[in-house]
């Protein structure tokens, strides 16, 4: 007998972001754009993904904490980058900083959520021209399992990545760009961060690295960085 995943949708609303001062920026200079986006996982360290940061290898400065997607030399906290760590296979990469940053960094969350769980996904939307959209963004996302994910989808999702569902996205000029957060008393903890990701006219998926996956990758940085 053929059993089939059952798929439930789920939409909310993309909104202005609530403080969020562990958002970084990889980039070169003021004049130019956005190059990757990551979060401050380290007073020392930013993590980032390893597709983008292979692409944009020169990006030698880590912005921490900037209010606007494409900011001037005022606008978060502009770090020079001493050294960037890409891994092999999973989609992670690490930006080792200068001097500590001036604020503290996110939480992190080695425990997957469990399906169904809700998640905020937090970041700067860089393909929309519309200037009131180039601050920090969020939304809620529902878990799937991975099974639901390929249903929706029709399409293999490896065991390294996890689905957040949020059928209100009408298309990929909506989309934005971020990491996946779970608050727990009141603090933000990543648990996840963008992987790319496939857009069909409706919905748009948002697909994340599992952070308990790249925990030893991780996790060596957070001990150099001190």
């Amino acid at each position: 007998m053929t059993t089939h995943a059952v798929v439930r949708s789920y939409s909310a609303p993309v909104q202005s972001a609530e403080a969020a001062p562990y958002m970084c920026q990889l980039r070169s200079m003021s004049i130019e754009p956005m190059k990757c986006q990551g979060v401050l996982v380290d007073t020392h360290a930013a993590l980032f993904t390893r597709r983008c940061m292979a692409y944009f290898e020169k990006g030698d400065k880590v912005v921490v904490g900037p209010a606007r997607v494409d900011g001037g030399l005022d606008d978060g906290d502009w770090i020079p980058v001493v050294w960037i760590s890409i891994h092999e296979t999973l989609d992670f990469a690490m930006a080792l900083l200068d001097r500590p940053a001036k604020v503290a960094p996110v939480g992190i969350l080695w425990d997957d959520l469990k399906p169904g769980a809700i998640a905020t996904m937090r970041g700067w939307n860089p393909f929309n021209g519309d200037n009131a959209s180039k601050i920090v963004l969020e939304t809620s996302v529902q878990i799937m399992t991975n099974d639901q994910c390929t249903a929706k989808f029709n399409h293999s999702i490896a065991n390294e990545v996890v689905c957040g569902d949020n059928d209100w996205f009408p298309d990929c000029a909506s989309y934005v760009f971020g990491s996946l957060f779970a608050n727990i008393g009141g603090n933000d903890f990543l648990v996840g961060i963008q992987s790319g990701f496939w857009c069909n006219s409706r919905p748009a998926f948002q697909i994340f690295s599992r952070l308990s996956a790249g925990r030893g990758f991780i996790e060596q940085f957070l001990c150099l960085a001190k």
